[in-house]
């Protein structure tokens, strides 16, 4: 794992393709999980020059809380000329961005491989 890289039971961050890839491991992103995973996410970020890959695969539940999160990450990624990415939604995730018009303020992809090649 490189220097300063994060992996706790939450979160584990790596280095790929010289994007920052932010793989959740918890199944739901809430008002508890949100706050700490953004900071340490923040934390990093600038290794990548905050190209981040933000890898939902085990998320199977996004509260408005994460959202915010997202919103924010997204925010963090634009004013430091970056990028976010967002891949491995399940179908109920993408359905409530879809409801609150989010999707289109996202870049989303299906899977890690296919966001590591939208860098």
């Amino acid at each position: 794992m490189a220097t300063g890289m994060i992996d706790n039971a939450n979160l584990k961050t790596s280095l790929l393709g010289g994007a920052l890839v932010a793989e959740f491991k918890c199944n739901k992103i809430g008002d508890f999980e949100s706050g700490p995973l953004r900071t340490d996410i923040e934390s990093v970020a600038a290794l990548a020059q905050w190209k981040i890959a933000a890898d939902f695969s085990k998320v199977m539940l996004l509260g408005s809380q994460g959202i915010g999160m997202l919103v924010s990450l997204k925010k963090s990624c634009d004013a430091n000329k970056g990028k976010l990415v967002i891949c491995g939604l399940s179908e109920e995730i993408l359905m409530s961005l879809k409801v609150v018009a989010l999707t289109k303020m996202f870049n989303i992809r299906k899977d890690l491989k296919e966001a590591m090649g939208s860098f």
